[in-house]
């Protein structure tokens, strides 16, 4: 059956982003489970560690069961802009040498952006690149262009987040080199850094911050997204790879029966008739409680309708009288 568009626009940046990284998170589990597993015997520590794992790893095939069921779709041409760039920033952010970049645009800048003939997000890019590799040559980097409305201040409310590959010798130039081109005149306020870079230790949560105004109709930017040639060819395999082993895996339901077998507590005992009375009395207690508060709720808000001048003097009276208590 073919998936509609608007489906597919059900998921959120947040949620490609999270089936992102409990995928990476369960293929370093299944390596971990594996090597502990091949052992002729474990432990009662690591038989206990094991378990902990193997928990962790099916909490996180429901969790990619269910956002995989919002993103309805294995073909990248079918997947929506915002969603593909999710990808892109998240293939470049899982590697060894990738850092996360927040820049704010310097007024000079913010303004060639707004006016450039190819759009602000192509402008931006060739930026990119140029402090990247001045020789021109390609790398990994993806980006995308926010204009913060909410902001207020002298500065401009055009600025950018990305991903960009960069080694450790190169750290600090690449900041010099980005305030520099982008944020030459920025007036830093409030500890509002024109530049911000840290390492990246959730590549689908940062990939969905960044991208968390694409699907703003009023954003105010034409093209707010950019990409690397091999950015754009790893968000594709990584999300073939990501829906590819969502699909595979077991139905929700097989995964909860899985986990309460693991999670259910061993305790041998004899059978114990005063132990179940006393539970069974004290369900009965909790049911009446709950009908209680599900009547009193009924009251309070059949009370508000027919006399809401009565009901707020009432509400009042009570929290008086509760204040005076307490102030004893």
């Amino acid at each position: 059956m073919k998936k509609s568009h608007n489906a597919v626009n059900r998921c959120s940046p947040a949620t490609a982003g999270l089936l992102i990284d409990v995928y990476l998170r369960s293929q370093e589990l299944h390596v971990v489970i594996a090597k502990y597993l091949s052992k002729t015997s474990l432990t009662e520590n690591e038989k206990y560690w094991a378990d902990g794992q193997q928990t962790e790893l099916l909490l996180n095939q429901i969790t990619a069961r269910e956002a995989f069921q919002k993103i309805q779709t294995t073909k990248w041409g079918a997947l929506p802009e915002h969603l593909k760039q999710v990808f892109k920033l998240a293939a470049v952010g899982n590697d060894e040498q990738a850092i996360a970049v927040s820049c704010n645009l310097s007024s000079k800048v913010a303004a060639s952006a707004l006016n450039a003939s190819r759009g602000e997000a192509d402008y931006i890019g060739r930026k990119i690149r140029r402090v990247l590799n001045p020789q021109g040559g390609s790398n990994l980097a993806a980006a995308v262009l926010e204009n913060a409305k909410q902001r207020k201040g002298c500065n401009p409310r055009l600025h950018f987040h990305g991903v960009f590959r960069v080694s450790e010798k190169d750290f600090t130039q690449v900041k010099s080199k980005l305030e520099k081109s982008f944020a030459a005149d920025y007036k830093e306020v409030a500890g509002n850094r024109s530049v911000v870079i840290k390492r990246i230790y959730d590549a689908g949560r940062w990939a969905g911050y960044c991208s968390k105004s694409l699907r703003k109709r009023d954003s105010g930017i034409g093209k707010a997204v950019y990409s690397t040639i091999p950015a754009s060819r790893a968000g594709e395999q990584l999300f073939k790879q990501a829906t590819q082993w969502a699909r595979q895996l077991p139905s929700i339901e097989e995964c909860r029966v899985k986990l309460n077998e693991l999670t259910k507590p061993e305790i041998k005992c004899n059978p114990c008739p005063e132990l179940n009375m006393l539970i069974n009395k004290h369900r009965e207690q909790k049911e009446i409680i709950r009908r209680s508060r599900r009547q009193r709720h009924r009251s309070y808000v059949a009370q508000l309708i027919f006399n809401p001048d009565l009901f707020k003097r009432q509400l009042i009276d009570m929290f008086d009288a509760i204040s005076k208590k307490i102030s004893l």
